[in-house]
């Protein structure tokens, strides 16, 4: 404890000093092109030096002591040129470069578990170091990427041309998303929580058209996908690596050590060609957009092995219980020893992200009675994937949850928001009126039959409801001219209890300079009611994680500081 208190003034100074000493020098440098850019210079440079410091709130069952530790020091400075030789010629590049450092708490993540119940030792197959396939927790982290680079050109005065590594959003949704599904996230370091969703999309390599068409005020967007780009860069990568934001109770303990991605899958093949069209319009006071879409399912779904699965509980059930989609995974073929570490582990099965097709509409308008903005979105989705099979269910017995096969089933998700400017300078003294926002979301699987047995996540033995109902809701305030912002944001999920509650405060310093402060806390419905795999001890457990869908975040809050330079 005295060491750990004697580093953590010189982590968080170290961390705030590496900031403001790369923002005071960008200030320096970057002077004369903010002088060219006022003088219509054709070509722009901007970014942003920026430090977070994330501390623990609470203790975890995975490390009992995680509580005022810190879970995340990290810098990111990102860059942001544009070119233009020409009015009717425009290119863009950004890239990012992200480094943390490895705080107390993501070392204890890296210590092996406990023994494999029986005989010998899973040191090296468990854990985020070794086994469990990604070199140590920090390759979660540590990054760099060119995040766009693409140019755009005017064909006409209607028709723009946009090609290369950018991003296309579609939908209007906050926390959880309906119609935004051209591009997966990356939530592995921050989970959701990141404000600006631009920074956790992930771009794609795309040829873009776009066609106004005045006359209606309308416009048509298209967009082809050749599938050129990096296996990563579709569908949403989550923490299952066992880093800070692994899903509760398996910090600690990778999923990698018998699973991986398989990106050329059948019928989950990321050099499929995809794309989407969509028509946006203006008719009688309503705005209103028809889309289509051929893309990936956002979220991985578990492909099994059924030898190594079968074998994994010496017999229990039996391997013609699990059902691979469409292509046997990768590595199935080798004999599955839990004691024999390095090498080529033998998997369970593989993570894919099979094809989908989805038509949305959405539309919003004023209301003057109200005097609120009123949104929808409908987004039919065919054949999206899911994992089924409980723990103790009729397709076997003590066999992994989740992990029986992927069955598909159409969705109908539905959004409903009403943003409105609230005056609220009498009651607490705001400078202007105040903007609230409060989103209704759920989803809908049609055909649903509670024996299919399909599970909320693989690995976890949680029926998935028939409709799962979100509601959300953002109050933006501000003062002193703008130069005090708090912002109180939360969540309930409404089908099985539980929720979060994010307050903040962004102090703005003169142009250039943001200082934010922010509690994530998260809670939720009791303890899981039926037993889940503990991927840290391989063990079957029932309490330690919170049911529902919020059960993911249990003992996760967070308090968090950021600090940005832009220049």
């Amino acid at each position: 404890m005295l060491r750990r208190k004697s580093l953590l003034p010189a982590t968080i100074a170290s961390t705030f000093v590496l900031t403001l000493s790369l923002g005071m020098s960008s200030a320096n440098v970057w002077a004369e092109d903010e002088n060219a850019a006022a003088q219509d210079s054709p070509f722009k440079v901007g970014g942003y030096v920026r430090g977070w410091l994330s501390m623990n709130l609470q203790d975890q069952p995975e490390v009992a002591d995680a509580k005022d530790k810190l879970s995340m020091v990290r810098a990111s400075a990102l860059l942001d040129a544009d070119w233009k030789p020409a009015t009717t010629v425009r290119f863009k590049a950004i890239g990012r470069v992200d480094r943390e450092y490895k705080t107390d708490y993501l070392k204890s993540l890296e210590v092996p578990p406990n023994t494999f119940p029986g005989n010998g030792s899973i040191k090296d197959v468990f854990t985020t170091n070794a086994g469990g396939g990604i070199g140590g927790v920090m390759n979660n982290y540590n990054q760099g990427e060119v995040r766009e680079l693409w140019g755009e050109v005017d064909l006409t005065d209607r028709i723009k041309l946009k090609v290369g590594k950018q991003q296309v959003v579609w939908g209007e949704t906050d926390f959880f998303r309906a119609m935004d599904l051209v591009h997966g996230f990356d939530y592995r370091w921050r989970s959701f929580l990141e404000a600006e969703n631009e920074e956790l999309r992930k771009p794609l390599i795309l040829a873009r058209m776009m066609l106004q068409v005045p006359e209606v005020k309308g416009s048509l967007d298209m967009f082809v996908r050749p599938g050129i780009d990096a296996y990563r860069a579709i569908g949403n990568t989550y923490d299952i690596a066992g880093g800070r934001w692994g899903s509760q109770p398996a910090k600690g303990g990778s999923f990698f050590y018998a699973t991986g991605y398989n990106y050329r899958s059948e019928g989950a093949d990321v050099r499929d060609t995809t794309g989407g069209i969509r028509w946006q319009a203006q008719a009688a006071g309503i705005n209103y957009s028809i889309a289509a879409l051929k893309t990936f399912n956002n979220d991985p779904v578990f492909n099994p092995c059924p030898a190594n699965l079968q074998f994994l509980y010496q017999g229990a059930g039996s391997s013609g219980a699990f059902t691979p989609f469409k292509q046997t995974p990768l590595h199935c073929a080798i004999a599955y020893n839990p004691y024999q570490p390095g090498g080529v582990q033998p998997q369970f099965g593989d993570w894919v992200f099979p094809n989908t097709n989805i038509l949305g509409v959405t539309a919003s308008a004023y209301s003057d009675l109200a005097d609120a903005v009123f949104s929808t979105e409908i987004v039919f989705q065919k054949d999206r994937s899911f994992n089924y099979g409980l723990q103790n269910g009729r397709f076997g017995y003590n066999i992994i949850p989740g992990s029986f096969g992927i069955i598909q089933k159409n969705t109908l998700t539905t959004m409903f928001r009403m943003d409105k400017t609230v005056d609220l300078s009498k009651l607490i003294g705001t400078s202007r009126p105040s903007f609230g926002s409060i989103q209704f979301f759920n989803t809908h699987i049609q055909g649903f039959n509670k024996a299919d047995e399909i599970v909320e996540l693989a690995f976890w033995s949680r029926p998935k409801p028939k409709d799962s109902a979100l509601l959300t809701a953002i109050l933006g305030m501000n003062y002193s001219n703008d130069r005090i912002n708090p912002t109180i944001a939360a969540g309930w999920d409404v089908t099985d209890g539980g929720g979060f509650i994010i307050p903040s405060v962004e102090w703005v310093l003169g142009d250039n300079w943001r200082i934010k402060g922010e509690l994530d806390l998260f809670f939720y419905n009791g303890d899981q009611k039926t037993r889940y795999l503990n991927p840290t001890t391989f063990a079957w457990e029932e309490k330690g994680r919170g049911a529902g869908l919020f059960g993911y975040f249990a003992h996760n809050n967070q308090a968090v500081i950021r600090v940005t330079r832009q220049f």
